[in-house]
């Protein structure tokens, strides 16, 4: 544990926070019907794209994490979002876009 010299000649310890694991923010249905966070450790991000260069990156495990490319994954409302643009009449369908 480091330790600090303070101005008056005394010395102090100083506490120093572990950095907190990141847990998942997907949803886990309850057996009465309501959703909680899943809280499992963190491995993955969303890569769905926000705006210019930014991402979702709602931090995922592995069970959260849908990959739908090499090291690309989505979160599950993103999925959603994703397969209703491939499906046939979606959008991606629409502009003649090949997944």
């Amino acid at each position: 544990m480091p330790f600090v010299k303070l101005p008056n000649g005394m010395t102090a310890h100083v506490k120093v926070a572990k950095p907190r694991a990141h847990r998942c923010a997907g949803l886990v249905k309850c057996t009465d019907g309501n959703a909680v966070r899943c809280a499992r450790s963190s491995a993955y991000q969303c890569d769905w794209p926000i705006t210019g260069d930014k991402t979702c990156d709602a931090h995922l495990c592995a069970q959260h994490a849908a990959e739908v490319g090499p090291g690309v994954h989505y979160c599950q409302p993103h999925l959603a979002r994703h397969r209703k643009a491939l499906a046939p009449g979606g959008l991606f369908s629409r502009l003649g876009v090949e997944s």
